[in-house]
């Protein structure tokens, strides 16, 4: 199976804006961490006080184990606690696919999302899914480094990773008009949308 990955969203802190070495001592704690295979983090460009991180674990049960721990986990929230505003955080896993695309995209110069929160009424989850895929299937232009997605774990929703040399080749690659199609097609299907870009920090590379 695929790893899972730790997906985070949340209001970064002015203090994380400003320095985004105030997650550090978060980090220092992830990569010690037995099962813990990629930490990559960093706010959208579109919206500085948007946090993003994705952690690669070997499978939801290491990082249940952290979670579990009542001597860490606590220490890790109270550093996590300055760089994001922990009332809003949102966290789920996903399992990507195809997961050989996962590293690429990570450890793109830029990567793009599109996280969808919630299907408009009587769709389901096979029907978001199928405009997620194809998209990945088109041919990858220059410039562009393919995409990997998935369902949430615990939350009835989907996330889309590509990875670019820059925003600009991600619209470029969208106005075809197979992708145009496409991306109607999604917006069919899917209601409440997060999506946008993020120069990831690579604080642990993540090897398939």
């Amino acid at each position: 199976m695929a790893p899972a990955v730790e997906v985070l969203f949340a209001p970064a802190t002015e203090a994380f804006q400003n320095d985004h070495t105030v997650v550090a001592p978060v980090l220092d704690i992830l990569i010690k961490t037995k099962g813990c295979q990629g930490i990559y983090y960093g706010s959208a460009l579109e919206d500085k006080t948007q946090f993003v991180a994705l952690i690669v674990w070997e499978t939801l049960d290491a990082h249940q184990a952290l979670i579990d721990d009542k001597e860490t986990y606590p220490i890790l929230g109270a550093h996590l606690a300055k760089a994001v505003d922990l009332s809003k955080l949102e966290m789920f896993h996903v399992h990507f696919e195809p997961d050989a695309h996962l590293a690429p995209v990570l450890d793109a110069p830029f990567t793009s999302y599109l996280h969808v929160q919630s299907r408009k009424p009587g769709k389901t989850a096979a029907e978001v899914e199928a405009p997620l895929n194809a998209l990945i299937a088109l041919p990858v232009l220059p410039g562009g480094h393919g995409g990997a997605s998935g369902k949430g774990v615990e939350k009835d929703e989907h996330v889309l990773l590509f990875g670019w040399d820059s925003p600009q080749i991600h619209r470029g690659s969208a106005a075809r008009e197979e992708a145009k199609k496409i991306l109607a097609d999604a917006k069919e299907v899917g209601d409440k949308y997060r999506a946008g870009h993020v120069k990831l920090n690579t604080y642990k590379k993540y090897s398939a």
